[in-house]
Order: structure tokens, then sequence, then C-alpha cells
């Protein structure tokens, strides 16, 4: 689910790179850090990085995505800034002139973040955002402009500090990092999605990890749930957008018996919620369905994609 408007009652906007607690086992760590909040406190359902653009008198919020392969820049909502700001425009310069579909690649605009977290080029799609209406941009000062997708992070190390709503980047970890974590597993990447083993009762099965599915802890499709499809369904998640069709449905949730197991941490009677259609992405990447943030939120998530680690600390 995605929300192009964001209404601001306090927003931090603090230039920090200290650590904090819970973080001292970074720090003999070359990293870059920065914070994120949530689109929904509450919910913790999309993570969002805050910038500034040029001077003028907005919040523009980038969502991080690792459900996404890639960074891209919503070009309806620029064009509506664009239409009342005409001078935007000038910051758009193509990068090449390929074109897919929709897509083209662009020169990142100097959209000033807490740390430089863009690639020096992102993509851009005319066709998405900017639906609502341009008298918006006099009423609010908060708007959705893009996602970060893992195309940046694919040659770096990639942290999530949920405890303290901060993501931290860099080029490694070093290998007294690894001698101290126990929580250690390995995954691998498919066309920039990231692929994760879990254990469910005794068979292993991939899953996908989408942080902007962060409302639940496991899903998947009918077809891939067949071996822990629960017996009963107690929990609906509504309004679940369909990234691949657009669509709008419910979510049902149900308890399965089996244990599941993820970073050293074994779950029972974990709430697994079932797609409604099959999935042609799950299915191309061989996976049963998405992990969500929900069994990280009190952690610190570390994918290493330079060694295809991932750390799970407490």
């Amino acid at each position: 689910m995605r929300f192009s408007i964001f209404i601001i009652f306090i927003v931090p906007f603090l230039f920090s790179s200290q650590l904090v607690k819970g973080q001292r086992v970074f720090e003999n760590e070359q990293l870059h850090w920065i914070n994120f909040d949530w689109a929904d406190e509450d919910a913790k359902d999309i993570m969002l990085i805050t910038a500034k653009l040029d001077t003028l008198n907005y919040f523009f919020r980038w969502q991080l995505d690792t459900g996404s392969p890639y960074t891209y820049l919503e070009g309806g909502t620029f064009a509506k800034f664009a239409t009342k700001f005409p001078y935007l425009n000038n910051m758009i310069k193509r990068a090449d002139t390929l074109q897919n579909g929709n897509w083209y690649r662009i020169y990142s605009p100097a959209f000033k973040f807490e740390d430089a977290i863009l690639p020096s080029t992102i993509l851009k799609n005319d066709k998405i955002g900017g639906n609502f209406p341009a008298a918006y941009l006099d009423q609010y000062k908060g708007f959705s402009i893009g996602t970060i997708g893992i195309d940046n992070f694919r040659n770096k190390v990639l942290v999530l500090d949920f405890k303290n709503k901060k993501i931290g980047w860099g080029d490694k970890l070093s290998k007294q990092f690894y001698n101290e974590q126990s929580n250690v597993s390995s995954f691998h990447v498919f066309k920039n999605r990231i692929i994760i083993p879990v254990q469910i009762g005794r068979n292993l099965i991939p899953f996908m990890y989408d942080c902007g599915a962060s409302m639940f802890t496991l899903n998947a499709t009918p077809k891939n749930a067949s071996s822990f499809m629960p017996k009963s369904f107690t929990d609906t998640l509504y309004n679940i957008n369909n990234g691949e069709s657009g669509e709008v449905y419910n979510a049902v949730g149900g308890k399965i018996k089996k244990k599941v197991s993820l970073l050293g941490k074994t779950y029972k009677n974990i709430v697994v919620y079932i797609e409604k259609d099959e999935s042609l992405i799950f299915d191309e990447a061989k996976v049963a369905g998405a992990i969500g943030n929900k069994l990280f939120l009190n952690h610190i998530l570390v994918l290493d994609f330079i060694n295809g680690k991932v750390s799970l600390i407490e």
C-alpha cells in the first residue's frame, strides 16, 4: 500500500550520524546512517526517508522497499510540483536514450537527505504518482516522491535498525563483526529480489524479503502454502494492494502448527497470511511468498550483499 500525502506534525530533520543504544556492535564499522519514519506508527507499514529539494517548503518522502528491484522517482508527483514551480523541470536530465515502456533513466535530482543515499542515476516513471488534486500543494507539506530499491545496495551492506528507526549502509563489514554474531544465515538475490530460507517444520522453504510488506510475518500463495496451510483462518488484513495486478483485496491469515525457524529464532503458532491469487513474481523467483518486517521489529537486520549473509541482532 502506498500513500502520496503525509500530514506533518513534527518532522525532526536532524543531520546526525551518532550511534545510539543497540548500535554499538557497529562502532568499528564504516557505515552511513539515516533516520526513517513509519507512514503509520501503529501499523508500521511503510518505511519513509525524508528529503528536501532546493528551497521548497516541503518534505519529500522516499519509501525504502526491499521488495522493489529498482530505485525510482514518481514522475506524476514530480510533474505536479514542476507545474507549480516550472524551474524544477531543469532538474530532470536523461542519463541515456533507452526506454522500457514508461520507464527511463535520469540523473538523480538534488534531493537533500541526512546523508546522500540516492545513486547517481535512478529510474523515472511519469505514470506513477500524482493522483491528487494540485490544490493539495497549498494544503499539505509532506508528499511521497519515490522509492529506494535494492539496486542501490547490491554491492553494499544494508542495515535496518527497527529498534531505533535508522537505516545504515556501507561498503563492507569486518571479520570481527561476523565473529561476534551468532544469528547468521545465507541469502541470495534473484533479479534484485532478496531470497532468504525459512524452516517450516522439517522443510527449508525460500521466501522473498519485502520490507514494504511490514504488516505481516509471512505470506504465501495458495499453491505454495500447501505444505503449511492453516487449518482455519482467524485474522484478516484489509485493503492489501497487489503490486502485480494493482488489485486491492483482503488477505486472510491463520496459525500454523509447525514450528518456524528464521535467523536463529524459533516461532510457534505463527500466523501466515494467504494471498488471494498466485504470483508470477513468486513463481519466477521460486519462493513460497514473502517475509514482512513483523518478525524483526525489535531487532536489527543486516543484509550483506557482498558476501550473501543476513544477520539478526538483538
